[in-house]
């Protein structure tokens, strides 16, 4: 590489304070561009009816939906709102992980690999607050606190490291798996066994203390009974779904890992061979022969990428484990957060989540490829410059299309739709075209006080005043057999017959310009298909992706 180019690259690095202040500046990205009518539309509504009309949300994400409800109330009801929630949870702990990676020259060049974690998370997830947001903060905290307990021996970061490690259980139920951190009790000490027994049971106490305040929180709002129903509802997914199921869930998420570890050793390998003949080691030929490849494997390979960073992560915690105590630590923390953001989401997924747990993980991976010191990624660290400019590369090259659910060019996205929720929110021209004639038809429509909103548009529940009539507001969510259940029951309760906006196409991708079948999932559509049959609905507008249809005449 140019000699110039090495010192120039060494210089940039040494300004940790401004990659934070770049990292926490780039967090507010997609803040004004994209409209998903599913995923976002689904925890916005639980949101909205929180406080007002709990009994129609699940409530096994409590405690985000409880911030998420004081956010709407107190602070802004609109899209925008929770997208910028989103950008100060980023940043915040892109904050976090910095002050406790710098402290103590743990991690080199800190900032500059906060930085890239933030590139890499806005490139691949969600944009807007909800579960997994909060889940990475929480999960952040509780290894931070845990690490300086060891690290500082403070009795007190125990008991806090514990309380956030209860809370998380609320933010998402299958957040009980941070109590594996109970681990690095256990690491060191004079006395390890006795003195990690302690500490553990300082750390259980913490974790009690914030599981029995939440609990006394649900039981004095009166959401007892409905976090109850959640938790069934969730047990039973899990014993009648096929593709839910613990089985499925625990051995698709190892199988990821068994991928991303392949993707990466797959990626050395090819770095590590492919230095050509003709080109000299330090020409500019070659560092630039090194980048095309990188660009072209990118544009070809998208999605290899997501599982290539996890991999190369836990291959370096794998390496680099028994280097020292204080290493031990770090990595076992570090695979920890990679696995739980994965635990207990849909296996196709697999450990796509793993992005929000590489606050530690992958600032490691940086230092160690800038600085060296791994045998396993030593060609990467002669090839620095051109490792961090690829990586940089693909998160800006692909910047304009990293909006979830609205796949196209941001450059694209300039249209707003007329709804004061929906004010400083920009789509496409054909995606506001058609979904705000939706709306305007539903404004004219207020006679109803119940929809069920069919196929991925949850978003509607939260843009009007009509409640799930099946007391969920994205219907695929649930199992069929739960859906017939919550029919029966509002039949029961003698509830006015709901109106019926359902997609014609499935909301993923480029709808409307995109048209994808819609899949019966969980046999939903079957049990919604005999409630319309069976009270006569009829179709009384369409366009051409939505459809109202009302109860007929008895």
């Amino acid at each position: 590489m140019p000699e110039r180019l090495t010192e120039l690259f060494r210089r940039l690095l040494l300004f940790d304070r401004l990659w934070l202040f770049l990292a926490v500046l780039f967090s507010f990205n997609n803040v004004f561009q994209g409209l998903c009518v599913g995923d976002f539309g689904w925890v916005l509504t639980h949101y909205k009816y929180f406080f007002e009309h709990p009994e129609f949300i699940s409530h096994n994400i409590w405690l985000t939906n409880l911030i998420g409800g004081l956010w709407y109330r107190y602070v802004s009801d609109t899209v925008i709102g929770f997208r910028i929630l989103f950008s100060l949870i980023i940043g915040l702990s892109s904050f976090i992980a910095y002050k406790y990676l710098s402290s103590g020259k743990k991690v080199r060049f800190a900032g500059f690999g906060v930085f890239l974690t933030v590139l890499w998370i806005n490139k691949y997830c969600l944009n807007w607050y909800y579960y997994d947001t909060l889940t990475s903060l929480f999960l952040l905290i509780t290894s931070i606190f845990l690490l300086r307990a060891v690290d500082e021996e403070k009795r007190k970061y125990f008991y806090i490291s514990g309380f956030f490690a209860g809370l998380s259980v609320f933010v998402r139920l299958p957040n009980f798996l941070v109590f594996a951190c109970l681990a690095v009790c256990f690491f060191r000490g004079r006395d390890a066994f006795r003195e990690g027994a302690l500490n553990s049971l300082r750390y259980t106490a913490g974790a009690a203390f914030g599981i029995v305040l939440c609990l006394f929180a649900i039981a004095l709002m009166g959401h007892w009974n409905y976090f109850v129903a959640s938790i069934y509802d969730v047990s039973s997914a899990l014993e009648e779904s096929k593709s839910y199921s613990f089985r499925q869930i625990f051995f698709g998420i190892w199988g990821r890992v068994f991928v991303d570890v392949c993707s990466a050793l797959l990626f050395v390998l090819i770095w590590r061979n492919l230095h050509f003949s003709i080109f000299s080691r330090n020409s500019k030929l070659y560092f630039f022969s090194i980048l095309l490849f990188c660009l072209v494997l990118h544009k070809y390979l998208i999605f290899w990428w997501v599982f290539l960073v996890p991999g190369m992560v836990i291959l370096l915690m794998l390496e680099r484990y028994k280097e020292n105590q204080s290493s031990a630590e770090l990595c076992y923390i570090s695979l920890l957060l990679l696995i739980t953001p994965s635990f207990g989401t849909n296996p196709e997924l697999g450990m796509r989540n793993s992005i929000y747990g590489l606050w530690m993980g992958f600032p490691f991976l940086i230092s160690s490829v800038i600085s060296g010191g791994s045998k396993l990624f030593s060609v990467l660290h002669e090839n620095r410059a051109v490792f961090i400019t690829g990586l940089i590369y693909i998160c800006v090259y692909w910047l304009p299309y990293g909006i979830f659910d609205d796949m196209g060019s941001r450059f694209s996205m300039i249209s707003a739709i007329e709804h004061p929720k929906l004010k400083y929110t920009f789509t496409s021209p054909q995606r506001a075209m058609v979904f705000e004639k939706l709306l305007v038809k539903l404004n004219e429509m207020k006679n109803f006080k119940y929809a069920i909103c069919q196929n991925r548009i949850p978003m509607v529940h939260y843009l009007t005043d009509m409640l799930p009539f099946v007391a969920a507001p994205w219907p695929e969510t649930e199992l069929g057999c739960t859906i017939g259940r919550n029919l029966k029951r509002s039949l029961e309760k003698n509830f006015s017959l709901p109106l019926l906006i359902r997609a014609k196409y499935a909301t993923k991708a480029e709808w409307p310009k995109v048209k994808i079948p819609v899949e019966d999932h969980l046999n939903v559509s079957n049990v919604i298909a005999g409630f319309v049959k069976d009270h006569k609905y009829e179709k009384i507008w369409e366009n051409e992706m939505f459809e109202i249809l009302i109860p007929g005449k008895n």
